[in-house]
């Protein structure tokens, strides 16, 4: 590599950590009403706006981590997780402010970002049809489709929640909780 090139960025996806069997569970949003909202749309890329506040049920009572997956790959985070994702990654994502059901503030992470920077030749996958993955095994990016992003999800797969290194060590750095890094690219 020569001075002038930057070096490659890792990538890396994001899931739920399965080990701690001790920690809350967060239900699907709702609306006024106690209407449940459209949980495909957090994942569509879309900015999204709701006339009346988000209330999200708990689930399961537990250990509250910092970054949670419910239904469908639907992504709550607290407060101080969206300060670090938006001072690094500002124009892709937009934090949503909910209120859990028992008073307390959490945020719907909802990435902005949605790239086909999927690898069909590194990846372990099957696929429909219409040539788009069906299940998969091995989850591979192309770094260089991902065009300097931060966060993001991927064209035709869109449930991973995939970060960068940088986001990925300042995360570790305030010591956040509630999830599990696997390299992607």
């Amino acid at each position: 590599m020569s001075e002038t090139e930057e070096p490659e960025v890792e990538y890396f996806e994001i899931e739920r950590d399965l080990s701690n069997k001790r920690k809350w569970r967060l239900d699907t949003p709702k609306v006024e009403g106690n209407k449940e909202t459209n949980v495909w749309a957090f994942s569509s890329g879309q900015r999204l706006k709701f006339e009346s506040p988000l209330v999200v049920p708990i689930e399961k009572t537990g250990e509250v981590v910092d970054v949670t997956f419910s239904h469908y790959f639907l992504t709550y985070i607290q407060p101080r997780v969206g300060a670090i994702l938006e001072a690094f990654a500002g124009w892709d994502v937009q934090r949503i402010p909910a209120r859990l059901e028992n008073g307390e503030i959490i945020e719907i992470l909802n990435v902005l970002t949605v790239i086909d920077a999927f690898d069909r030749d590194r990846s372990e996958a099957t696929y429909k049809g219409n040539n788009k993955p069906n299940m998969v095994i091995k989850l591979r990016i192309r770094s260089d489709k991902a065009e300097g992003h931060h966060l993001l999800r991927l064209k035709d797969w869109p449930g991973p929640l995939i970060i960068s290194g940088l986001i990925l060590e300042q995360l570790r750095r305030i010591g956040s909780t509630g999830f599990i890094a696997t390299k992607v690219s």
